[in-house]
């Protein structure tokens, strides 16, 4: 006698009704959050936006030359001395709190309004009122970013003489580090025997360019920064340190 086995498959996790149903109310969700964020006043917009830290390279040049006069109005170019040195700037932007400003249309250059005419109490509680909603609104829609943001600034601050940080400011938005400056590279151009000294834009453009190498330190440096800063860290480790600038 042989016994037959009944095997109970379980219902496939997959359902593809269901799937179209939630990316179709995703969509029309997204959309609804961009018709009503560009209704919201310049002032709250700001707050709302997500903002990545900056890396940018700086060069700095000082230029001079030699001249021989030959003839009215006409000279000859004898030398060319350029010093060049570069550095490192990192912006990491952080949040902050809400208050009543306006933003220009054209520039985004903010300034303060006056409040409501209210009592100060009333105001504080706007105010608090705005700031919560704001961090619940920025939560859901950038997850940790912020909490990380924190994370890479403490990081930077905690590791400064690795990173050789020279300067350190804390801005409205943010802060800015200045790091890495290279060592003044001069440099001396003359003309070669029986050659005139001739010297356009683009060579000195491409003179200085070369001569300053920070391309290998910024990419070390956003290797720092992902590999040492953890965006799982919890709230309270995650108040930024103050620097001196």
């Amino acid at each position: 006698m042989v016994n037959k086995i009944n095997l109970i498959l379980p219902e496939l996790a997959f359902d593809p009704v269901k799937e179209f149903q939630l990316l179709d109310l995703k969509s029309k969700f997204n959309v609804l959050g961009e018709w009503a964020f560009i209704r919201l006043d310049n002032s709250i917009k700001q707050h709302l936006v997500r903002t990545n830290p900056k890396i940018s390279q700086e060069i700095f040049t000082g230029f001079d030359t030699e001249y021989l006069p030959i003839d009215f109005g006409k000279n000859e170019l004898l030398t060319c001395q350029l010093s060049i040195c570069g550095l490192l700037k990192l912006f990491v932007p952080i949040t902050k709190d809400f208050t009543f400003e306006g933003v220009s249309t054209l520039s985004s250059d903010v300034y303060l309004k006056s409040p409501p005419k209210f009592e100060e109490k009333s105001i504080f509680e706007i105010k608090k009122y705005f700031n919560n909603e704001i961090k619940e609104i920025r939560e859901l829609k950038f997850g940790n970013h912020d909490q990380f943001m924190k994370s890479i600034t403490n990081n930077v601050i905690k590791n400064s003489n690795e990173l050789l940080v020279e300067h350190c400011v804390r801005v409205d938005n943010g802060y800015i580090f200045q790091l890495n400056r290279t060592p003044i590279k001069n440099i001396f151009i003359v003309p070669a025997p029986g050659e005139v000294l001739e010297i356009n834009f683009d060579t000195l453009v491409k003179i200085i360019n070369t001569s300053v190498n920070i391309e290998e330190t910024s990419s070390e440096l956003e290797e720092f920064l992902f590999d040492n800063c953890n965006d799982t860290l919890p709230l309270e480790e995650n108040v930024v340190i103050s620097m001196d600038p």
